[in-house]
């Protein structure tokens, strides 16, 4: 838990220290909390529930933007916005905790939201994995959840590519790939690669 949240911490500390966040944004849960942490580039939205039985649905409103996206920095995982008539929602899984911590001082679950420009693309073909982006100094590519004391594929600058049989052979099929401006996240994507397809791996050679 420590792990998980001091990484978002550090690395989205630029909207942790904005002077225009919004404290208790309007949500569709009265025992699940959400903080706003807005910049231009960049917004965060910190959760917290005291529901036993977690919150899995739309959670709070947010206008919908073109070139923009959300993830979920918590569990990594991609959020579509959902339309209700006239409004754009997004939703959040939070996971349940047992009743029994109720006033117990080990009660609640915590998550995290980001919005973030599109910067990122990536297209795969075959064994290999190609990166691009307009902006950045560093690439990680995760095999599963970024964590400390896990391995990482790296890229200095904003463009690379990477063989998947030869950095990651043992792979579970989902990758999450950050983009980095100094020690700050400015995009992440989630890549999910399926599993028993036949690969082309071997490369030409003059």
């Amino acid at each position: 838990f420590l792990s998980k949240t001091t990484r978002i911490l550090r690395e989205n500390s630029n909207n942790f220290h904005s002077p225009g966040w919004i404290p208790l944004v309007p949500t569709s849960n009265e025992k699940v909390w959400v903080n706003k942490w807005p910049l231009e580039e960049k917004t965060l939205y910190t959760i917290f529930s005291l529901r036993p039985a977690g919150h899995d649905g739309i959670l709070f409103k947010e206008d919908f933007e073109e070139n923009y996206h959300h993830v979920d920095l918590y569990n990594h995982q991609e959020i579509q916005m959902k339309r209700i008539k006239d409004e754009t929602w997004l939703p959040a899984f939070i996971s349940p905790f047992s009743s029994s911590f109720t006033s117990t001082g080990k009660e609640g679950q915590v998550g995290c939201i980001a919005r973030f420009r599109k910067i990122l693309s990536v297209n795969t073909l075959d064994d290999s994995m190609y990166i691009k982006a307009a902006e950045g100094d560093e690439i990680r590519i995760w095999d599963r959840s970024p964590a400390y004391g896990v391995p990482f594929k790296k890229i200095d600058g904003n463009k690379g590519n990477i063989s998947l049989s030869n950095d990651f052979p043992m792979n579970s099929g989902k990758f999450v790939i950050q983009l980095f401006k100094g020690s700050e996240l400015i995009d992440e994507l989630i890549v999910k690669v399926k599993a028993g397809n036949a690969w082309l791996i071997s490369e030409n050679e003059s």
